[in-house]
């Protein structure tokens, strides 16, 4: 800052009064360019879409519900030229929290370890040999029916040519069940690589990581994702010295028991998308892959689409934490209850959060306040309303911008016009071509989720009905949630942490933590 005010200094003395006075008033024209609204008949010349001109119908995506065993095998056939489509969803709802943690260090070393005694190397170019892509990850959310009923699975997802089935079905079961995962050399890169990933990202895209954090409080389900890919894994992985062999060894260990215990065909859902002149073939082999799997012996039930424990975590007041990297900007993201997700005011709060996000918020936070970028939206599952900016310098301004961005529309409302925008922008997310890929793990995740297409046509008809009324409606509500209980996330660079914390009164006694 003091380099930037002595240039500043040098480049003023040497403009000259002259000069200086141009730069001045070209600096104030540009403020009042920022500052003053486009008049009605400005706009008026932008063609723009009406929402007369969206469909009546929803897009349905039919797929059928069959059993392999126990197993619970969903069906769905579209044009894929030749290509199989199969995902997966092992159920682990039921571990430990130690194993949780370990969840993301056994995901990512599936990607990067050997099968049994054959090495990583031979085991990519077998998965480059029979597979388009295979890769795995780590799914956890709330369904449709209730905040208690959650879902939380290890994920594979795999395309392959039809004639390919067979093979790449054959080495997935190979690398469920046999993956070298006590692999010291192998469980190192993977230490290195996640740790790597983290430090990367957080400072990029750092709005996500103080979105999940923020999100944590109101849910374990929520808790559990955070715990997975948010600060909390971090925090676990800088424990482990990944020079010490031994204690990489007993990992290795851990992680092997763990793989044993949730690579069973009683824990599994499966989904199959592909050509219809191909989907018989493509069936037996899903079956033939599901029979390899061991099917526990023990009275285990898959908790996917049935009731949990995760009973909302009630909080009051507002809840501040701070973490600190080496960044000149920072992320600020706050989370409130939204309304609940079969409830026509929470498609009425998606509709506020797509007009805030491009109008007010994006004038205020964005152009006037710096942010690189800046977003509000209802998370219809967790029955959440996350704020959340982007390479930030602020965090009190753009806190105070979140609340006034409600107040403006509960008092004001908002012009008819610009509400059919936003109406027709969330629509249209829906409404965009579908790679059959998308479309498999789409229909996938609702059946799983419990999102039914009668549920999709309601909900769009609330979001086609909604006008100035319902937003304030929708805004008072928000207000009111925020009141009683909000979360805040920082992650910021030190010297506006310093800043901030000087001339914010709920920032001042909150303690910062390093992340790195």
């Amino acid at each position: 800052d003091d380099a930037i005010a002595k240039r500043v200094e040098e480049v003023r003395a040497n403009l000259g009064e002259t000069a200086e006075a141009v730069v001045q008033e070209s600096t104030a024209r540009f403020q009042r360019f920022e500052e003053e609204e486009d008049s009605r008949e400005a706009l008026a010349t932008i063609t723009r879409l009406a929402s007369s001109d969206l469909p009546q119908q929803i897009r349905v995506l039919v797929q059928t519900l069959l059993h392999v065993g126990h197993v619970p095998f969903y069906c769905q056939t579209l044009e894929t030229n030749g290509i199989s489509y199969i995902d997966g969803m092992f159920d682990i709802a039921d571990l430990s929290e130690e194993e949780h943690m370990l969840m993301p260090i056994l995901t990512r070393l599936l990607h990067m370890c050997g099968i049994g005694s054959v090495p990583y190397d031979q085991v990519a170019l077998r998965v480059r040999e029979y597979t388009g892509a295979l890769y795995f990850y780590l799914e956890s959310g709330s369904t449709l029916m209730a905040e208690s009923s959650t879902v939380s699975a290890l994920v594979f997802r795999m395309k392959c040519l039809a004639g390919d089935t067979a093979d790449a079905l054959e080495l997935l079961s190979d690398l469920l069940r046999h993956a070298a995962l006590d692999d010291v050399e192998r469980l190192r890169a993977v230490m290195n690589d996640l740790a790597a990933s983290f430090e990367a990202n957080v400072v990029s895209s750092g709005q996500m990581y103080a979105s999940q954090r923020a999100c944590a409080c109101f849910s374990p389900i929520l808790a559990r994702n955070e715990m997975w890919n948010g600060l909390t894994q971090w925090f676990y992985l800088k424990k482990y010295d990944i020079d010490d062999k031994e204690s990489l060894a007993l990992l290795g260990e851990r992680l092997s028991a763990l793989q044993s215990k949730i690579i069973d065909a009683s824990r599994l859902s499966i989904h199959l998308c592909t050509d219809e002149n191909l989907v018989d073939e493509a069936r037996k082999h899903v079956e033939k892959f599901v029979s390899t799997l061991q099917a526990s012996s023990t009275s285990y039930v898959n908790s996917m689409n049935s009731s949990g424990s995760a009973l909302s975590v009630p909080i009051l007041g507002e809840q501040i934490e701070l973490f600190r990297i080496p960044a000149s900007v920072g992320f600020t993201a706050q989370v409130v209850k939204s309304a609940q997700a079969y409830d026509p005011m929470q498609a009425h709060q998606s509709v506020l959060g797509q007009l805030i996000t491009t109008n007010f918020l994006w004038d205020r936070v964005r152009g006037i306040g710096g942010a690189y970028g800046v977003s509000a939206f209802a998370d219809m599952m967790e029955r959440l309303f996350i704020f959340s900016s982007y390479r930030d310098p602020r965090i009190e301004g753009t806190l105070g911008d979140y609340r006034q961005s409600l107040e403006a529309i509960a008092s004001y409302g908002i012009d008819s016009s610009i509400i059919e925008q936003s109406i027709i922008s969330l629509i249209g997310r829906e409404m965009k071509p579908l790679y059959p890929r998308e479309a498999a793990m789409i229909a996938f995740r609702r059946a799983v989720y419990g999102i039914s297409d009668e549920f999709r046509a309601k909900r769009r008809s609330w979001i086609v009905s909604t006008g100035s009324e319902e937003l304030k409606a929708a805004a008072e509500q928000l207000l009111s949630s925020m009141s009683r209980c909000s979360s805040i996330a920082v992650i910021a660079g030190q010297t506006v942490l310093e800043r901030e914390k000087k001339v914010s009164q709920r920032l001042k006694s909150v303690t910062v933590k390093s992340l790195l």
